[in-house]
């Protein structure tokens, strides 16, 4: 699915799951996103998405499971996820999220668990 397609979604108003895989959406399709005030769990694993796309999840007050899993992500999109306080499952796992802003993301959202890494990943532990 890429922005042309994800586009045919924007009328939509009562969506409540999204899962979307792959690239080629983009910070354009979050636009709509953001437009799914009653989305309770998203995932949008290796989008080509970053903190500006993440920004337009503010609206999305009930969501409470969020995969953002192979994202471009920075420390700017702290904020915008610590609004998320229904958040009860986030995987921001090989984001290349700072530490600190992950301490920070366990420490606010002090009910979610924040995922960062696969289970299965025996590198991350040695």
């Amino acid at each position: 699915m890429d922005d042309n397609s994800f586009a045919l979604l924007a009328p939509l108003r009562n969506v409540q799951d999204i899962r979307v895989q792959g690239r080629p959406l983009t910070n354009k399709s979050m636009l709509i996103v953001g437009r799914w005030t009653d989305l309770r769990s998203a995932s949008f694993h290796g989008a080509d998405i970053d903190d500006e796309g993440v920004a337009n999840l503010a609206n999305c007050e009930r969501l409470t499971e969020l995969s953002l899993r192979s994202t471009k992500l920075t420390d700017r999109s702290v904020g915008s996820l610590i609004s998320l306080t229904r958040l009860q499952r986030l995987d921001v796992s090989h984001c290349g999220l700072p530490d600190a802003a992950i301490q920070q993301l366990m420490s606010a959202l002090s009910n979610c668990d924040v995922e960062t890494r696969d289970p299965w990943d025996v590198q991350a532990e040695q």
